[in-house]
């Protein structure tokens, strides 16, 4: 498999995973920030959300990033796991293993600026959320 066709089938499987690791649980709590998630047995909680201030709302969504983004990296971890061992669980892509393909180690794929964290969220990359907070933490250290 030529490099070309090895990143096409690794960020056909990137797009999805961050789709659903982190665009759409990030959407949904952007929804409850607003009382617009139709999920009727979320209703108590939305409510509570919505009062919320704005600084307070960020801070849920970098918890929120950060756990999604953390379940995506144990996801990848084990699949790399079980491709270096026995083989026994593997997504396939195309036909092909997609942990296989990854030159670096699969875990690595959703990092850096070429990442599909950068690539394929609409939302900050969990290094730029880290950073962020980083800041804020040092400042409130000194003060």
């Amino acid at each position: 498999m030529n490099n070309e066709d090895r990143r096409r089938k690794l960020d056909k499987f990137g797009e999805l995973a961050i789709k659903y690791f982190k665009n759409l649980p990030l959407l949904d709590i952007e929804a409850f920030f607003k009382g617009l998630s139709p999920d009727v047995s979320a209703q108590a909680f939305q409510r509570k959300l919505v009062s919320l201030d704005d600084d307070v709302k960020e801070l849920i969504k970098a918890c929120v990033t950060y756990a999604t983004t953390s379940a995506l990296f144990y996801f990848l971890d084990d699949l790399q796991y079980f491709y270096d061992g026995n083989h026994d669980i593997s997504v396939l892509v195309d036909g092909d293993n997609l942990v296989g393909m990854s030159e670096e180690g699969i875990i690595f794929e959703p990092m850096g600026e070429e990442g599909w964290e950068a690539r394929f969220s609409k939302y900050p990359t969990t290094n730029e959320i880290y950073e962020k907070y980083a800041e804020i933490f040092n400042r409130e250290r000194k003060e």
